[in-house]
C-alpha cells in the first residue's frame, strides 16, 4: 500500500499528513480474484472517481470501454484517459468483464435489461446493499463469477486498518 497520488483519497492519517486510496488495493484484489487480463474486452459502467480509479489500475487494456449516462462526463474522461473507447452502445456488444462503477443496482434496478447487456465471462460489481443486487443474482444464476460490494467493502476495510494499525505501531514506537 503506498501514498496516494492521487486526489482521490479514502484514508487519511493526521499524524503524518499521508493520504490512502485503499479502494485501488481492494480493486487490484477483485482482478487477481477473477483472474482478469489485459487481453480481454471490458465494459466499465459509470465515470466518476472509482472509474477513474479502475482505468488507472489496467492501462494496458486495449479493448476497454466505457459507458455513462452524462456525455459532460464522459467526455471529461476520454480528455484525461484518450485510449479508452466510447460506447455508446453496449447492447451492440459482448463483454468478457462488466465492472459497475455506478450505484445502478442499489435500488433495484437490473443493469442487464436497462441496458440490455449480453451476459459476460466475470462482473464486479461494486454496490454495496444490504441485499444482493439484481446483477449478482444474474451471476449466481448464471454461474458467473463475480465480487460484490461486500467483498470489495471487506477488501478495502481490511486495507484501511492495516493503514491505521501501521499508523498505531509507528505512534508508540
Amino acid at each position: 500500500l503506498c501514498h496516494s497520488e492521487s486526489t482521490v483519497i479514502n484514508t487519511f492519517i493526521p499524524e503524518t499528513g499521508r493520504t490512502y486510496l485503499t479502494d485501488k488495493i481492494a480493486f487490484q484484489k477483485s482482478i487477481r480474484f477473477l483472474k482478469i487480463k489485459d487481453t480481454e474486452k471490458i465494459l466499465i459502467l459509470g465515470c466518476g472517481s472509482m472509474a477513474q480509479t479502475v482505468i488507472k489500475l489496467i492501462i494496458k487494456t486495449p479493448n476497454l470501454h466505457i459507458w455513462c449516462r452524462t456525455p459532460g462526463n464522459i467526455r471529461n474522461l476520454i480528455k484525461r484517459f484518450p485510449w479508452i473507447k466510447i460506447c455508446t452502445q453496449p447492447d451492440k456488444m459482448i463483454f468478457d468483464v462488466i465492472i459497475n462503477c455506478t450505484p445502478l443496482g442499489v435500488q433495484g434496478e437490473n443493469i442487464f435489461k436497462e441496458l440490455n447487456l449480453k451476459l459476460p465471462v466475470k462482473i464486479i460489481d461494486l454496490p454495496y446493499t444490504s441485499k444482493k443486487t439484481p446483477f449478482i443474482t444474474v451471476c449466481e444464476q448464471n454461474n458467473i463469477p463475480f465480487v460484490d460490494g461486500h467483498s470489495f467493502w471487506k477488501w478495502q476495510a481490511e486495507a484501511q486498518k492495516k493503514v491505521f494499525m501501521d499508523s498505531l505501531e509507528r505512534m508508540e514506537k
